[in-house]
């Protein structure tokens, strides 16, 4: 009795390693995500914006990453742009079909931030215009689109109710 017992517990657990296997093999064999590192304009790092839309439908991801130019407001920042000082120039990004564009243009010295993108891939965001505001003493923002190529403003009226 007891070996009659033995096989036929021994049976079920071949006959269960037999159907879990190649499911849990299944699961293993195609992950569901995938780890990209986006890469940097010529700085350490880069920053994202939590607040708002910045990874739409399609995987394109919007954000700011660093490039190699000095910050010459440092140590002095805008929050609407990083919660924090940061001694290099951030540029608004965009991550889109495999590549990481800068939208604010190379020659750009400027920090900018994008915090919306659709699905369409327009990005809206901030960029600093040179100046410093009066009140706050942060470095004045004026808000951006930026659209297959082109830099827009949203207008005044859109960035005051953004805030």
């Amino acid at each position: 009795m007891n070996k009659c017992r033995f096989f036929i517990v021994r049976l079920i657990e071949i006959v269960l390693a037999a159907v879990a296997l190649p499911l849990l093999s299944a699961q293993q064999a195609s992950p569901r995500y995938q780890l990209t590192d986006l890469g940097t304009f010529g700085g350490p790092e880069g920053t994202l914006s939590f607040a708002a839309r910045i990874l739409n439908g399609r995987g394109m991801l919007a954000g700011q990453i660093d490039i190699s130019s000095t910050d010459s407001y440092y140590p002095n920042f805008n929050p609407f742009i990083y919660g924090f000082a940061k001694p290099l120039v951030q540029h608004a990004s965009l991550f889109r079909d495999g590549v990481l564009m800068d939208l604010s243009g190379p020659g750009n010295l400027q920090n900018s931030g994008a915090v919306w993108v659709n699905d369409a891939g327009h990005t809206v965001g901030v960029e600093e215009n040179g100046l410093t505001h009066p009140f706050t003493g942060y470095p004045e923002v004026e808000d951006r689109r930026w659209r297959t190529g082109e830099i827009g403003s949203l207008g005044n009226l859109a960035l005051l109710l953004a805030l």
